[in-house]
């Protein structure tokens, strides 16, 4: 194929082939056939048809709270919409790979969408993370960890127009934080900012109740998602190899969530060494975050043709992260969790999971086909907690109480300021 080049990169905008495909201001391809699928994905997506009254409801508040189930299009539709009359769009993801994937998700659709090379992930949708940062001085979408935006915010007066909250029913000690700097600024300033917080799974009176002295009555939509039907099965957490191999043998594509880096090496090194019970080409591979960048981008991409992929993860692959050729979750029902002792010791303990963060985990799978989540936890679904213990109850502050001293704000002074007011510092 013969690559169409502008002659004047300051000048031309749109660089389409005769094909049908598009290039990039890097020289990266993408093809007619991917182009039409990405068109196709986004116009079926349950959140394209509530747009106008997505945006209208976030125009006339300070504040929205969105609970939309997976597959509804959320995170990666909602920031385009936001931006599309010029407003700069910041959303905060919970982890490194959840950012860096939306980023490039999105620039792909602008692109898909427009023709438009100014929409490359390196040059007009961006990322920052603590492991990486590809972003300019202003960018009109872009996505951060949510400790990044924390230490950006301490750092610079320079704020988007619209802030928006994803993921937050971790509610990681970051998202505390920004959530009571970003109180305090409306305030004090009543600035027409908009906050915007959401999740598939949420308690919106947590946050109606805490942001109050802003608005009081903030409006909470619910939308539901686009998913192929889901069989829900239970087994016995002795079974997990034979499980997987089965499912295998099927030729589905497996993601199996484990609590530790240790269980995830194990279990990887015993697939492979019955890999020959399979009957097929198989590829299994572990994803955690000590991976580098490029070896978790390989993880999750999509299979070679004929090819089995089964995916041993931490809940690194919890949310945020889509993951089309999944057709079976395989949960342990567990996660590794930080939590103080009597003594003020810090302890890595496995406990099991929230109700939340098993819809999260189910709900990777479920966009092309039908497809099924085996829970594999000898604990009563029903007597587990329906959200996971708040960090910021769990962990000690020091580290975070300097860090923002530093930044300006000091967490000690907030605390008896708030509670002189009788107003709680925290969401929790």
């Amino acid at each position: 194929m013969s690559i169409l080049l502008p002659r004047n990169l300051e000048t031309q905008a749109y660089w389409e082939q005769s094909d049908g495909s598009i290039i990039d201001l890097y020289g990266n391809v993408m093809s007619s056939q991917e182009r039409l699928q990405i068109l196709e994905t986004v116009e079926n997506l349950p959140i394209t048809l509530e747009k106008e009254r997505i945006k209208q409801v976030i125009g006339n508040n300070l504040i929205t709270i969105l609970q939309w189930e997976t597959w509804s299009g959320k995170s990666t539709q909602l920031p385009k919409f936001l931006a599309e009359d010029g407003s700069e769009i910041i959303t905060t993801a919970p982890k490194v790979m959840a950012a860096m994937w939306l980023a490039s998700r999105v620039s792909k659709e602008k692109l898909a969408e427009t023709g438009n090379p100014e929409y490359s992930v390196w040059y007009g949708i961006w990322y920052r993370t603590g492991e990486e940062v590809s972003s300019r001085h202003k960018s009109p979408i872009s996505f951060h960890t949510d400790g990044t935006e924390l230490m950006r915010r301490n750092m610079s007066w320079s704020n988007s127009d619209i802030l928006i909250l994803d993921e937050v029913h971790n509610f990681s000690i970051p998202t505390e934080i920004l959530a009571m700097k970003i109180r305090n600024e409306m305030l004090k300033t009543k600035k027409d900012m908009r906050l915007v917080i959401m999740s598939a799974t949420l308690d919106p009176q947590i946050f109606q109740d805490y942001f109050k002295d802003i608005e009081n009555d903030i409006p909470f939509l619910s939308i539901p998602g686009r998913t192929f039907p889901v069989e829900h099965y239970y087994n016995n957490a002795q079974n997990i190899e034979k499980t997987i191999l089965t499912q295998a043998k099927k030729k589905n594509n497996i993601l199996v969530f484990c609590e530790w880096k240790r269980h995830i090496a194990e279990t990887v090194a015993s697939l492979e060494s019955q890999a020959s019970e399979i009957w097929h080409e198989v590829e299994i591979l572990p994803l955690h975050s000590e991976l580098s960048i490029s070896e978790r981008q390989n993880v999750v991409a999509t299979p070679r043709f004929g090819v089995t992929k089964i995916i041993v993860a931490t809940n690194i692959a919890e949310e945020s992260i889509t993951i089309p050729y999944i057709n079976t979750v395989i949960d342990l029902g567990k996660e590794k969790s930080m939590k103080h002792n009597k003594f003020g010791i810090a302890e890595l303990r496995s406990e099991n999971i929230a109700k939340a963060n098993s819809k999260q985990r189910a709900g990777r799978a479920g966009r092309t086909q039908n497809w099924e989540y085996i829970r594999m936890n000898d604990f009563d679904y029903e007597k587990l907690k329906d959200y996971p213990d708040a960090p910021i109850q769990n962990q000690l502050l020091e580290r975070e109480i300097l860090l923002n001293i530093n930044g300006g704000t000091n967490i000690l002074e907030e605390y008896y300021k708030h509670k002189d007011a009788d107003r709680n510092l925290f969401m929790h």
